[in-house]
């Protein structure tokens, strides 16, 4: 199963099995063709809407129709941990976040990542332990639909790390939070950054 945001709504992608087991009420759905993908995007960017499913045997291959709708951006984070077992999170916009930003011409993932915690929190010591997946997320950037895709990667540093939110990306607040009094129903992030929690958490 896969998701791609648009403005905070879900499209999802799902085999049939998987499709059984989901509580669809409040989803749309859909087939798996180039234009129906199209406007589906073109209305969720301009307008608030439910969520959208599309049942397909060969989530991948479904995944490449809709891409091609898109003009793809590749991006890449850190879910960073210190040795007490706080996250490090971010106040963007007045939304809690990850740090993360666009791959630059020539970087790996995984460079990006260290280098946009480094630009945003200030931390020079953090270290990777695994990659743990994708958010993909679509945006407007006239006239084309931006597809991001986000890399994320578990990084983890030592305790005692202070944080320097960058201000001019717009970056309010870098604290460690106690994930204990994390509630993810009523945090208020991005759903793409909702879903990601989930599944670390």
């Amino acid at each position: 199963m896969l998701k791609i945001f648009v403005n905070e709504c879900p499209i999802i992608l799902a085999t049939p099995a998987e499709y059984q087991t989901m509580q669809t009420n409040d989803l749309v759905r859909i087939d798996d063709k180039q234009e129906t993908f199209s406007e589906v995007i073109s209305w969720m960017l301009i307008a608030p809407s439910k969520g959208y499913i599309c049942v397909t045997a060969d989530v991948n291959k479904t995944f490449e129709v809709l891409k091609s709708t898109t003009k793809p951006i590749d991006a890449a984070g850190g879910v960073i941990f210190n040795k007490s077992g706080h996250l490090l999170l971010i106040k963007r916009l007045g939304y809690w976040d990850l740090p993360k930003g666009k791959v630059d011409p020539g970087e790996t993932v995984d460079f990006t990542a260290i280098r946009e915690v480094k630009e945003e929190c200030g931390i020079t010591s953090c270290k990777i332990v695994k990659p743990i997946g994708h958010t993909y997320h679509i945006y407007q950037q006239y006239p084309e639909k931006m597809l991001k895709t986000c890399h994320w990667f578990l990084m983890e540093c030592e305790d005692g790390i202070a944080l320097t939110p960058q201000k001019e990306e717009h970056i309010e607040e870098a604290v460690w939070y106690d994930v204990k009094n994390i509630d993810l129903k009523t945090f208020n992030t991005y759903n793409t950054i909702r879903d990601l929690l989930y599944q670390i958490l």
